[in-house]
């Protein structure tokens, strides 16, 4: 595998959103085909999560709904968003919740998409995130960028960092796996 840690190209829409504090990690495979686009890499990479990673969801998920943190599920959609922000300068029409805008990649609800870059994520209490899968340079960067609004935010970061990294590389991972196709 080619997989390694990488600088999130400039031109990504993520780049804009990041401030002090907030955290952003990207990772980065060029062996990938010529024509796979950011749309089509994001479902292999992030469509349906193989087995253990539903598995590490369903154990996070138990601990963290009694804090009232979402889980995935439909009751866990969010409303009432008008003139929320969509991440990339975008707002949500008024008459118009996250939920009834069009596109979902799995889990992820999409913010953004272009021929290069497609962003997804989700906000909660605790904090905001972003994933961007990105076709640049002959290769497919995919980054997160995460903003803890509060100390339980922080902490939960730190805690699903390590599984977060191993779940991201496995991600780019599988789209070499489209090259022995």
């Amino acid at each position: 595998m080619t997989v390694r840690a990488a600088k999130l190209p400039v031109s990504s829409a993520l780049v804009p959103m990041r401030t002090a504090g907030d955290f952003l990690d990207c990772y980065y495979t060029n062996a990938v085909p010529t024509d796979l686009t950011a749309r089509e890499a994001t479902d292999i990479a992030l469509g349906a999560f193989p087995a253990w990673v539903k598995m590490l969801m369903a154990v996070r998920n138990r601990f963290v709904a009694p804090f009232g943190i979402k889980t995935g599920g439909a009751n866990n959609a969010p409303s009432g968003l008008a003139e929320k922000s969509l991440g990339t300068g975008e707002k949500c029409p008024e008459n118009m919740d996250e939920t009834s805008m069009p596109g979902r990649v799995g889990i992820f609800k999409i913010y953004s998409q272009s021929q290069a870059e497609i962003i997804l994520g989700g906000d909660d209490k605790h904090l905001d995130f972003r994933v961007s899968i990105m076709r640049h340079d002959g290769g497919i960067y995919l980054a997160t960028w995460v903003l803890p609004h509060n100390l339980f935010g922080r902490l939960y970061l730190c805690v699903i960092l390590p599984f977060h990294k191993v779940i991201c590389r496995h991600a780019v991972a599988r789209l070499e796996v489209v090259v022995d196709v």
